[in-house]
């Protein structure tokens, strides 16, 4: 996995303040573990014999190309959620992050992806599923003051 390290106080302030209002339903992230996940190659293996294996090689490449760019300038927004965690939006108003996926793409290297790719900073992980009716007007506008 490439990532960039999330270390802006403010946005960690944020971060444990949206974990605490949602309490119990949340396993927080840690300020030192917060991250944009840029790309999800799998994992690095001297001889890849797995799905999710990646060649030594395809991950020097890449290494190589990042460490030419410059630092991320990003966004961090507003409060949202998948149906696995809740995050904090984030923008690349000058094209960092896509800069690094660039990058990140050489020949051989294949990104594992669900569905389409949306840069953010994972808040914490929900511990249960809920319907999403059982979320109410006054927890979405309090999430929208943060």
């Amino acid at each position: 996995m490439w990532a960039l390290r999330v270390s802006d106080p403010r946005v960690t302030a944020r971060m444990a303040s949206i974990a605490g209002r949602l309490g119990d339903a949340v396993v927080p992230v840690r300020a030192e573990d917060a991250h944009v996940t840029t790309w999800v190659c799998g994992f690095p293996a001297t001889a890849p014999t797995l799905d999710d294996d990646v060649g030594e090689s395809i991950v020097a490449a890449p290494r190589a190309a990042t460490t030419r760019l410059p630092p991320a300038r990003l966004v961090v927004g507003a409060p949202s959620a998948f149906s696995t965690c809740a995050f904090l939006e984030v923008h690349d108003p000058h094209g960092d992050v896509a800069a690094m996926r660039a990058a990140l793409a050489v020949p051989g290297a294949l990104e594992i992806r669900f569905s389409r790719y949306q840069p953010h900073v994972t808040v914490g992980r929900f511990l249960d599923a809920l319907a999403a009716t059982a979320i109410t007007d006054d927890q979405i506008v309090a999430l929208e003051r943060l």
